[in-house]
């Protein structure tokens, strides 16, 4: 109920901003339960375009461990969402998965990487770690999908964050 109640509103703030000439989209977060509800996609579809919206204004952004959870039930969803014309993030968290897997790939629009994560990556670029955070945004790159890191604030981790890799900031 949440989702579409958000949807809903981000729809109607959209439409309104780009009838004032704002060519911009709008993310909203999606959670497990959304994408294993099997009347999710067409209720999201027919809300946004109910709002006067349409879906490739809006983004949705799904956290990978969630999605992961979800198996082929989930990337399904993601599929018909995708037909619906709606774009699709990946919230990557944890070690690298659904990134690196061709099927889901081809449907996200950007691969999000932010908060502790990215700024522990972008200041320790040859921890044990990174080199599993450099495959997921060298997977992305390779699948031309963008690559965002979220949480960039400082000049400094600015830097660091194009130095790796990531193509956009949030």
């Amino acid at each position: 109920v949440m989702s579409r109640t958000l949807a809903a509103q981000a729809a109607r703030a959209i439409y309104t901003w780009r009838n004032h000439g704002y060519g911009i989209d709008v993310a909203i977060n999606i959670s497990m339960t959304d994408v294993l509800d099997p009347g999710f996609a067409r209720d999201l579809a027919d809300c946004v375009a109910s709002e006067g919206a349409k879906a490739e204004w809006i983004v949705l952004e799904i956290d990978e461990e969630e999605l992961t959870c979800t198996g082929n039930q989930g990337l399904a969803c993601l599929e018909i969402l995708a037909g619906f014309g709606f774009k699709i993030a990946l919230d990557a968290k944890g070690p690298p998965s659904l990134a690196l897997d061709k099927r889901a790939r081809a449907l996200f629009c950007q691969l999000k990487c932010g908060g502790s994560t990215m700024l522990t990556v972008a200041s320790r670029l040859h921890s044990v770690g990174a080199s599993a955070f450099m495959r997921r945004i060298q997977a992305a790159q390779g699948a031309g999908i963008p690559v965002v890191a979220v949480g960039a604030e400082s000049s400094k981790s600015i830097r660091q964050c194009y130095q790796i890799g990531f193509t956009r900031l949030q």
